[in-house]
């Protein structure tokens, strides 16, 4: 079968951010399709399972999913003054769990920003620059110091670790 990680999925989030209007879709709670154009009876009405919408400040997206291998599944973006972050949860027990697990790592993970310098203002006119988004140089991983700790790195990284079902 088809099987996809959790990085996997924030790559992709991140690629539909950078290069698509995927959050003119997303980030709405319901649309109707075809309205003033079908008939009424045709109408097909959009409603978002991504309950942390209008609910957790900042949250605009992204997908909301659930497979029987993969549980109860929720990739979530949101943006907080300039600053944006992507969540991925899988192998939730239920939804609400994974809305309140997904919800926890946007509180954290804004929490951990606020640390850090604030970004850069925008660039305005034509040149953009390179995208808040974009990846970092590709470098060859440093060689850990003798008295590093095992597996240890510089990056901050939030896990969370649901039931399987």
């Amino acid at each position: 079968g088809d099987l996809s990680s959790p990085r996997d999925f924030a790559i992709l989030a991140r690629h539909l951010i950078e290069k698509t209007d995927v959050l003119k879709y997303r980030s709405v709670r319901r649309r109707s399709f075809g309205q003033g154009v079908r008939p009424a009876n045709r109408v097909i009405d959009m409603v978002n399972h991504n309950h942390l919408l209008g609910k957790v400040e900042g949250v605009d997206g992204l997908k909301t999913g659930f497979t029987n291998a993969a549980g109860f599944c929720l990739t979530s973006t949101a943006e907080r003054n300039g600053r944006r972050i992507i969540v991925v949860s899988m192998g939730g027990t239920d939804k609400n769990a994974r809305d309140l697990a997904v919800a926890e790592l946007i509180r954290r993970g804004f929490a951990a920003l606020a640390s850090l310098p604030p970004p850069p203002p925008p660039i305005t006119g034509q040149d953009q620059g390179p995208s808040p988004f974009a990846a970092a140089p590709t470098q060859p991983a440093p060689t850990p110091k003798p008295d590093a700790k095992a597996g240890a790195t510089d990056e901050p990284m939030i896990k969370l670790n649901l039931p399987r079902r």
